[in-house]
C-alpha cells in the first residue's frame, strides 16, 4: 500500500512524496526524487494543512518541511485501507486542558478514573493501555464500528486477519469463544498471562469477527486492563501499536511517547509505566492438538 503525500506549490522542487506503509519514501517528485528518497515519513502523523514531518538524515532529524501538506492519497485501495486515521471524533471540542495520558495503577486506582476509561469504551472510544507484553490498542469488542477504526489504523482486513480479544476470566471466555475440556484445561494452566489463545469464535461476536470464524483470545497478566475489561463487563477487542522498524522502541514503550504520536487518533493513553517488547505467544487450538504458531514471551505449560 502506497500513500502520496502532495505539499503546497511555493515554487520549490519538491512537490509530493510516495510513502510505503513503513513509512520509507519510494518515490518523490518532480524532482529530487534520489534526493529524498529512503526519506522517513510516519504517514499515520500527517494531517493536511499542516508541516510535513520528516526523518532525512543528517539533514532533517525528525523534523518538518517548510511546506505544508494539501493532500493525502492511497493507492491500491483496498477495504478497510482509507487514508490516514483521522482524530478520534469523541476528542473534538473538549478542552484542551483535558489530559488523554492517565495514570493508573496495579491496585487502589480511583473509581472515577475507571469509570471514564469505561465511559469512553461504551461510547465506542479507542483506548492505548498496558498488557503483559507491549502496549495495545484495543476497544468494546462488541462495537463493530469502534473495531472498524481500529482495523483502518492497523490497515488489518478482517477478512484476512484473525482479531483478537481480552477476557477478565475464564468464564467469559467460553461466552465468545468453544472451548472444549482440553483447550479450557490448557487455558487455565497458563492464564492469565503473555498468550493468545486461537478458537473457533461464537455468535456472540460482532459480525466483522465471524468473517476469519476465528477469534484471539487474551487474558494478559496486567491488572489495570484486566480489571477495565471486568467493569466492562465486555471482550475488548485488542491488537498491538502500529509500529516501524526503522522507529525508536521507545516509542512502543514510554507511554507519554506513546501519548505523543498516537494521541490525536485515540480517545485515551493510559499511563501504567514503561511497557515490554516481547509479543505474546499465539496458540492455535483449532484442531486436535494444540500448535504453537508464533513464540513470544509466554511459554506454554501442560501440553
Amino acid at each position: 500500500m502506497i500513500t502520496k503525500i502532495s505539499l503546497e506549490d511555493k515554487g520549490q522542487d519538491i512537490l509530493w512524496f510516495k510513502v510505503n506503509e513503513g513509512g520509507l519514501v519510494e518515490e518523490a517528485g518532480p524532482f529530487q526524487n534520489e534526493i529524498w528518497k529512503g526519506s522517513y515519513i510516519p504517514y499515520w502523523d500527517v494531517r493536511i494543512g499542516q508541516l510535513l514531518p520528516i526523518h532525512h538524515y543528517p539533514h532533517i532529524i525528525h523534523g518538518f518541511l517548510k511546506y505544508k501538506v494539501v493532500s493525502i492519497k492511497r493507492e491500491n485501495n483496498n477495504h478497510l485501507t482509507p487514508l490516514i486515521p483521522p482524530p478520534s471524533p469523541l476528542r473534538e471540542g473538549r478542552d484542551e486542558a483535558f489530559n488523554m495520558l492517565l495514570k493508573l495503577y496495579d491496585k487502589n486506582n480511583n473509581p472515577q478514573d475507571l469509570q471514564r476509561v469505561t465511559d469512553i469504551l461504551n461510547d465506542g472510544g479507542l483506548i492505548i493501555y498496558p498488557t503483559d507484553t507491549m502496549y495495545a490498542i484495543g476497544c468494546h469488542g462488541l462495537k463493530e464500528r469502534a473495531i472498524e477504526r481500529i482495523c483502518r489504523i492497523k490497515d488489518i482486513d478482517p477478512r484476512k486477519n484473525n482479531l483478537s480479544i481480552i477476557c477478565y476470566d475464564l468464564s467469559s471466555i467460553s461466552e465468545y469463544a468453544k472451548v472444549g475440556n482440553n483447550e479450557f484445561k490448557l487455558m487455565k494452566h497458563n492464564l492469565p498471562g503473555p498468550f493468545t489463545f486461537i478458537l473457533n469464535g461464537t455468535n456472540r461476536l460482532p459480525k466483522i469477527f465471524r468473517n476469519r470464524k476465528e477469534v484471539g483470545i487474551r487474558m494478559p497478566d496486567n491488572n489495570i486492563i484486566r480489571e477495565i475489561a471486568r467493569l466492562l463487563d465486555a471482550p475488548i477487542m485488542t491488537t498491538t501499536l502500529p509500529y516501524d522498524e526503522h522507529e525508536d522502541l521507545e516509542y512502543m514503550t514510554d507511554p507519554e511517547l506513546i501519548d505523543e504520536k498516537f494521541g490525536d487518533i485515540v480517545d485515551l493513553v493510559i499511563d501504567g509505566g514503561i511497557g515490554g517488547i516481547e509479543p505474546s505467544t499465539v496458540v492455535k487450538c483449532t484442531e486436535d492438538e494444540p500448535e504453537i504458531v508464533r513464540q513470544g514471551k509466554g511459554w506454554l505449560e501442560g501440553i
